[in-house]
């Protein structure tokens, strides 16, 4: 699996589900066959598997390297300095207008409820709690460790979607036919997208893979679906 698994330091995180770019209708044009219903929903679930892939590729890496903006220990110690920096500043508004507070919320309480600040409505004690809630977020931030998850790289994760597609159409009894690089070479002129399959054109409507070349675009859906019948 060399090349094909990548390591983070932690578990992705939640968001929506990634979703086809286009609709069962516009993907049964392309390829000029009805796409059933059962076979989009395995097409709907490849694309959520390859969302999640995704979120898991978004979480910080085991990198300690100085110039890597996703690496776990870079972003914990900007996490941690950035924390104490808000909590010298709020420090130094305590310290500096501690005696102004407490007169603005006594003025706050009799002219909003008729009456002196009670201890939730004191401005320095609200002060002091976010105080003591920046320290807990500190400390969470320090004492973290990183974890070690293997997940699949954004290329091996292309792979895998591209695979599951082909799958769910053949499945179904449409043809996933590709171009072949000889018949692309024969031409006497640039390859267009027009030239490819219709299962090719059907994944560039899906936007995987860079159509906007597409003769290099067919010879990578040819590879990443050999390969995969190789993996059996």
């Amino acid at each position: 699996m060399t090349g094909r698994l990548t390591k983070r330091a932690a578990e992705p995180q939640g968001g929506l589900l990634v979703e086809p770019p286009i609709s069962r209708e516009r993907a049964s044009e392309i390829v000029a066959q009805i796409i059933s219903d059962r076979a989009w929903q395995q097409i709907r679930a490849a694309f959520h598997d390859h969302g999640r892939r995704e979120r898991a590729l978004a979480a910080s890496k085991l990198s300690r390297s100085k110039g890597d903006d996703q690496s776990w220990h870079m972003r914990k110690d900007a996490a941690s300095k950035a924390i104490e920096a808000a909590m010298a500043k709020l420090d130094a508004v305590r310290s500096k207008h501690d005696f102004f507070l407490e007169e603005a919320s006594e003025i706050y309480a009799i002219k909003s409820q008729g009456r002196s600040a009670a201890a939730n409505e004191n401005a320095r004690r609200a002060l002091d709690e976010a105080y003591a809630a920046l320290l807990r977020a500190v400390t969470i931030v320090e004492r973290a460790e990183p974890m070690e998850i293997e997940t699949p790289t954004a290329a091996y994760s292309r792979d895998l979607l591209v695979r599951k597609i082909r799958n769910a159409l053949a499945d179904d009894g449409i043809e996933t036919r590709l171009s072949t690089g000889f018949d692309l070479g024969q031409l006497e002129r640039k390859v267009r997208l027009t030239d490819l399959s219709a299962f090719e054109k059907l994944i560039a409507g899906f936007l995987i893979g860079d159509e906007k070349h597409p003769a290099a675009f067919s010879a990578w859906l040819r590879g990443a679906l050999a390969d995969g019948e190789k993996q059996g």
